[in-house]
């Protein structure tokens, strides 16, 4: 099984890192028959929604040491775990990440690098952000925004938001620590964010 990375995160939240490298057959025989009998997953027809949808799962098995967790969805179609641990969510191409907390909520996004993710500048990037970014160093801090923003999506949850009018980033130092903060806007709520990145995936995790 390809499990990329699993770690801890200040005593309180876990982060695991898969990269799907499985077929559909391998990663369901990994998984219990009564997981594999989720309406939810029987619906689906794209593979590779049905990967991502078990890599998942057999991801959060091993976070939690083989015990599997139920996850639900709430009003917002924001994750619930059945012991009551606080989960969040993402996927990119071959990569998913899963991050657990018992401490409260979470919010994470992973992100394969996207040559042309200028284009949707008008989405999720405000003039005032644009203002701030500069041009040094100007691709990296785009992928860290739309991550960033992501990331406080589900980390509030709630799903009359917008990541482009509800979110604001304050500026990031690529060459510093990797902290920096965004803002709730609708209810001015500073959050924590730490970045990572390589030549594979960016990484923004809320702490």
């Amino acid at each position: 099984m390809a499990l990329f990375e699993l770690k801890d995160i200040e005593n309180h939240s876990q982060i695991g890192i898969w990269k799907i490298e499985e077929s559909i057959e391998e990663l369901e025989n990994a998984l219990s028959k009564s997981i594999l009998n989720n309406k939810t997953y029987k619906k689906f027809r794209s593979d590779r929604r049905k990967r991502e949808w078990l890599a998942t799962r057999v991801l959060l098995q091993v976070i939690c040491n083989d015990k599997y967790l139920e996850i639900s969805y709430n009003d917002n179609r924001k994750p619930l775990l059945t012991n009551g641990d606080h989960i969040s969510i993402s996927h990119s191409k071959l990569f998913v990440a899963v991050m657990l907390s018992k401490k409260g909520s979470v919010g994470i996004d992973i992100q394969v690098p996207k040559n042309n993710i200028d284009r949707g500048i008008s989405i999720f990037m405000t003039p005032i952000e644009l203002v701030e970014i500069g041009e040094i160093e100007y691709f990296q801090k785009l992928h860290i925004y739309w991550c960033a923003k992501e990331a406080l999506y589900k980390y509030i949850g709630d799903n009359k938001l917008n990541i482009y009018s509800h979110f604001k980033i304050n500026p990031v130092d690529i060459a510093g620590s990797g902290l920096f903060t965004g803002v709730i806007n609708e209810t001015c709520e500073v959050v924590n964010l730490k970045f990572e990145f390589s030549e594979l995936f960016y990484l923004i995790y809320t702490v």
